[in-house]
């Protein structure tokens, strides 16, 4: 039977005062809603991982409040990996640049590996991981192939928080200005459903449908494994270079059996070759401009309603207010920085 647990990322008791000292430090640099960013320092202040993984780090937010959040526990350490040297949005700054800028103090805490998939990286790391952050490209097969990498690597017990889980969805319903674009970044979601093994969501959220949440791995993660292989069977949004491709093949081959490499293979063959190439940055920008305008519309028509509304219509109003609101800081941000380079 699948499990759901919901933990409270509010409660002190879970770390958020020690989230709350790093609140400016990380404000301009995060992709993530506050109660994301809540959500997962409760789960690394309550569980106290020793070795912890990051794949997708960009300017390097998320390694910012790991590194914050395991500070004070002995023995913790960050391990990230980044496909990109340098800046996805800024080729003239380095992935995870704002770690050494903000918080040099506690750079003795994290190793930073950029330039390769996780494959090419993870024998340096090494087994007995016990938490992990996957963040990446939201398109398929992405983080398919990112978890698949890396599970044989992971603890019975250890913690995969995915990010993202319901980008596609929540851009779907609460923005009109909804397109292909975000169509597409159903990756995470996908894998939320896929992967065996307790779920665990945020309890405080403005949304019935969250945007981040983990899943401990245990023994039928690895048994039902053919579940997230056979993802690679859904359509792909961009193609792997040819050097790839065999790479990530001869590293399936030392953990999976030849059934699931022959789907690999297959999907390799089939959209490796018709997949279209990353979206352009233009049309990306026109819809980031509409589902901005959108939000601000809705954020706008929920402040008059819930500045006049009473009871619990009032709580009500101002929960959607305070939602769309914070859907145009995040949207606002990724238009900023394709805008600045």
């Amino acid at each position: 039977m699948q499990t759901i647990t919901r933990i409270n990322s509010i409660q002190n008791v879970f770390g958020y005062d020690i989230l709350e000292e790093i609140k400016d430090v990380i404000e301009d640099c995060s992709m993530m809603a506050d109660y994301e960013r809540a959500f997962l320092n409760a789960l690394i202040r309550k569980n106290k991982p020793q070795k912890i993984l990051e794949l997708g780090v960009a300017k390097g937010g998320s390694s910012i409040l790991i590194l914050n959040a395991i500070k004070d526990i002995e023995n913790s350490h960050l391990y990230s990996i980044d496909y990109l040297e340098n800046l996805y949005c800024d080729k003239s700054k380095k992935t995870g640049y704002v770690v050494e800028e903000r918080i040099p103090q506690l750079s003795p805490k994290w190793t930073l590996y950029t330039g390769g998939l996780a494959c090419k990286f993870i024998d340096k790391i090494g087994t007995d991981i016990d938490f992990c952050l996957i963040d990446t490209v939201h398109r398929n097969p992405g983080e398919i192939l990112d978890f698949l990498m890396i599970l044989p690597y992971l603890k019975d017990g250890a913690i995969v928080v995915f990010h993202d889980i319901a980008l596609h969805f929540i851009t779907k319903v609460d923005i009109i200005g909804w397109t292909k674009t975000y169509q597409k970044t159903n990756t995470n979601g996908l894998l939320m459903s896929a992967i065996k093994g307790t779920k665990i969501l945020p309890e405080y959220v403005t949304t019935p449908y969250p945007n981040i949440g983990a899943i401990v791995i245990d023994k039928s993660t690895r048994e039902q494994i053919w579940d997230v292989f056979n993802l690679l069977t859904q359509n792909w949004t961009y193609t792997i270079p040819e050097e790839e491709v065999s790479f990530i093949q001869k590293h399936f081959e030392r953990f999976y059996n030849n059934s699931l490499i022959e789907i690999y293979k297959t999907a390799i063959q089939i959209y490796n070759k018709e997949t279209d190439k990353n979206l352009s940055q233009t049309m990306y920008s026109a819809d980031l401009k509409s589902n901005i305008k959108e939000a601000q519309t809705k954020a706008t028509k929920y402040f008059w309603l819930y500045k006049t509304a009473l009871g619990k219509k009032r709580k009500e109003k101002k929960r959607l207010y305070k939602y769309y609101k914070e859907r145009v800081r995040i949207l606002s941000k990724y238009l900023a920085d394709i805008k600045e380079h």
